[in-house]
């Protein structure tokens, strides 16, 4: 925080040695997903025993210590989302700017990840068992990011984007938190006997006010006017701070204690300038 204080503090406090400042907008959607997560219970068993319930999840009213099974996908359980900042960028040379966010950005995760199987029990009886694993969560910040900005091309058409971020959580809401298991139970002929469901739904989780970590990504502008630009980038952020909180109290919707926010932001950023002092010595900004 004391680092942010500081960079905020250098952008206003030397305006008279920056080639421009713009100021401007970013807005489009985002693709969310967890990361060092993975903390499920084991495959074989109790899962996938023909006549055991769900394992309970820690803090969840259960005695066992074992996590509901599930396999992740990076692009099948993102969660779609928007974003939206004010920004204010300071050229420090003619290749390098330093810009500052605040905003607005959902992130989360979707899973839904099922599998089958069939076994046979002492009665000589075919059981056939389906298993799904969902998991929805909607997960809202308030973010500062503080990027460099490096021009690739001297039109100031391209950039390579690397920097930090800050985020205070504002919502979290559990849209779906479920593990199902159905058995149909087959008699030697093939005739169906009975059918056994059972569900475990969690609805208790905390998160950290907090979250942090870093930017990289890249970017294009497409020049409008001679102070009005437009263009887009795409910005990737790895969290680095743990999403859980009174983990030992409540677990976490079974993923595990070090899970992080993974997330990208694609849309489009509006720019505009604002001053274009200090060129050659000869300009002052006439707001400082």
């Amino acid at each position: 925080m004391r680092k942010i204080l500081l960079f905020i503090f250098l952008l206003f406090y030397f305006p008279g040695y920056a080639q421009k400042i713009n100021v401007g907008i970013r807005t489009g959607v985002s693709f969310s997903n967890f990361h060092d997560h993975y903390s499920p219970g084991i495959k074989q068993t109790p899962i996938i025993e023909m006549n055991q319930s769900p394992p309970d999840s820690p803090g969840q009213g259960g005695t066992s210590s074992f996590r509901h099974y599930y396999e992740t996908d990076l692009v099948k359980d993102l969660r779609l989302g928007l974003f939206s900042y004010l920004f204010l960028e300071y050229e420090i040379t003619q290749r390098l700017s330093a810009e500052i966010g605040f905003g607005y950005t959902q992130r989360g995760i979707d899973i839904e990840y099922g599998f089958t199987a069939s076994d046979v029990d002492s009665d000589n009886n075919t059981v056939n068992l389906s298993y799904t694993f969902n998991r929805e969560l909607r997960l809202d910040y308030i973010s500062i990011p503080l990027t460099l900005q490096y021009k690739l091309d001297n039109r100031d058409r391209f950039y390579l984007i690397g920097g930090v971020y800050t985020s205070m959580a504002v919502d979290l809401f559990i849209k779906e938190s479920m593990v199902t298991i159905d058995r149909q139970f087959f008699d030697p002929s093939g005739n169906n006997i009975r059918i056994q469901r059972s569900w475990h739904r969690m609805s208790i989780s905390h998160i950290n006010k907090f979250d942090g970590g870093f930017i990289a990504g890249f970017g294009m502008n497409l020049p409008i006017s001679q102070k009005l630009s437009v263009g887009f980038d795409i910005r990737t952020a790895i969290g680095a701070m743990n999403v859980p909180r009174k983990y030992e109290e409540h677990g976490f919707q079974s993923f595990s204690e070090s899970a992080k926010n993974i997330g990208l932001e694609t849309g489009l950023r509006i720019r505009y300038n604002i001053y274009d002092g200090f060129r050659n010595g000869s300009a002052h900004c006439p707001y400082w």
